[in-house]
């Protein structure tokens, strides 16, 4: 069951997202690449360590992100748009 916490939690990674959804619609741009591990966290809570393959997230304009580690398949997610 989750948490009135958890649940505050989810919606600040969401309003984030959907901020820098807006961004990019006013500006025109389609994708943004995340790839600093402070931005991802910020964005998303998902937090790494860096050893031998690169983690970004693409966020799009109308829908979820999407995590990339490269070399593996996409985890997507639906809870930014």
């Amino acid at each position: 069951m989750k948490t009135k916490k958890m649940q505050e939690i989810k919606h600040d990674y969401t309003a984030r997202i959907l901020k820098l959804q807006r961004f990019m619609k006013a500006n025109g741009l389609d994708a943004f690449i995340v790839s600093t591990q402070d931005s991802i966290y910020y964005l998303s809570g998902a937090s790494y360590m860096p050893v031998e393959r690169p983690f970004f997230i693409i966020v799009r304009e109308h829908v979820g992100f999407t995590q990339r580690k490269a070399g593996f398949d996409a985890r997507r997610t639906s809870d930014a748009g």
